[in-house]
């Protein structure tokens, strides 16, 4: 049954799955009563100060210059946007696909644990500042997905294991909940180096305790335990791959 379905999977064009996967989304969307609630690229802009921050390296690499073109392009869509209370952000659907017709460039992916060219490379850095904050905030997260590999060295991570989401549009969204009593926004910086995203609101927001916590090792495997104040809200596994290199 499974080889029968991987077979028919693929016999249908990649472009013809995306939008059947697209279709499914928002019926899905529409049958949970969603999509009200998703907020779309017409949100209005703020310039509340910033209440949490967030602040992570650039690695230098082949594919760095188009890393920090994606990740500007990006930044000019989400900046500001307000996120009013109840409110639910799709990042897939605010950057919408991230295509060379849109702008976006060939940057480094991470497809079934190998490391490859892929339009909109890199964005996976913005998404994982997106997601950690939001766990900070104490907003709800109601998708993400972690990577399935762990591609670096102790030496080479620059941001904890279990912090990561991974993006692929169609098929892999991050989506946070604005469970606050008041509406909040991001804003992006970027440098040569760094990536600084900051959750911005009229109000100030306590931060929650958030913890990345490795609770087992294995020969071909790694588990992580991500905890807000002390209580476990995910468990992730991770494949030990071939460490990165920029």
């Amino acid at each position: 049954m499974i080889a029968m379905r991987a077979l028919l999977r693929a016999c249908i064009p990649p472009p013809l799955r995306l939008r059947i996967h697209l279709v499914r989304r928002w019926f899905t969307d529409w049958r949970h009563g969603l999509l009200p609630l998703l907020i779309l690229p017409t949100a209005r802009q703020t310039c509340w100060p910033p209440q949490l921050t967030l602040e992570q390296a650039i690695l230098p690499g082949a594919s760095v210059t188009a890393k920090r073109h994606n990740l500007r392009l990006a930044a000019t869509v989400l900046n500001n946007r307000e996120i009013s209370p109840g409110g639910i952000l799709s990042l897939a659907r605010l950057l919408g696909e991230p295509s060379a017709k849109r702008g976006y460039r060939h940057g480094r992916v991470l497809i079934g644990g190998s490391i490859t060219q892929g339009e909109g490379g890199g964005l996976c850095q913005l998404s994982g500042l997106l997601y950690q904050l939001a766990l900070q905030a104490g907003l709800g997260i109601v998708e993400r997905h972690a990577h399935s590999h762990d591609i670096y060295t102790e030496d080479t991570r620059f941001c904890p294991l279990g912090s990561d989401a991974t993006l692929v549009y169609g098929y892999k969204d991050l989506r946070l909940h604005n469970t606050l009593p008041v509406p909040v926004a991001f804003r992006i910086e970027l440098t040569d180096d760094a990536l600084t995203v900051a959750l911005c609101a009229p109000q100030p927001i306590a931060p929650h305790q958030v913890e990345f916590l490795r609770c087992g090792e294995f020969p071909d495997s790694r588990m992580v335990s991500t905890r807000v104040d002390g209580n476990e809200v995910c468990m992730n596994r991770y494949r030990i791959s071939l460490p990165a290199t920029g």
